[in-house]
């Protein structure tokens, strides 16, 4: 085989990622066993990351967040 563009185009063919049996997405590498999306296989905590959390304006959408948002809407 030769290296250069040809080469490239046989890249595709495999997969090197399966389903996590953790967390569910397509994140799993099947040479090492380490999921990319919750750490499964390298950590036994799950990965969490604060610029993984959703912000809407200006505020990250956590559950402490949205408790306080209920109680809000609740009192009036």
């Amino acid at each position: 085989m030769t290296r250069g563009t040809p080469a490239q185009g046989k890249k595709g063919r495999g997969s090197s990622h399966i389903i996590c049996r953790r967390c569910g997405s397509h994140s799993l590498r099947k040479k090492s066993g380490e999921c990319s999306h919750c750490g499964f296989g390298s950590s036994a905590k799950i990965t969490n990351h604060a610029w993984t959390k959703k912000y809407v304006n200006n505020k990250r959408k956590t559950e402490k967040n949205k408790k306080k948002e209920r109680a809000k809407k609740n009192k009036k």
